[in-house]
């Protein structure tokens, strides 16, 4: 599940971390998306709304993304 959604407007251009309750395999917390990434605008409307859709309906929302992040939230 998406734990919190962190944005850093002060910092590449609006730069966003995810951090979700199951991080993959070497990551600590979660994951990075550079403003500048192909896709970003996308993956972050995205990321917000399984975050506000698994606030709403106390449930996970799984989201993934065939880029640079292969899967945002593996929670089932």
């Amino acid at each position: 599940m998406i734990v919190k959604v962190y944005s850093y407007t002060q910092f590449g251009g609006g730069d966003i971390m995810v951090e979700v309750s199951t991080p993959a395999a070497g990551c600590t917390k979660g994951f990075w998306i550079s403003a500048t990434d192909p896709g970003f605008k996308v993956t972050h409307v995205l990321v917000l709304s399984a975050y506000h859709t698994q606030r709403a309906f106390g449930s996970a929302v799984k989201i993934r993304n065939f880029g640079l992040v292969q899967t945002m939230s593996t929670a089932e």
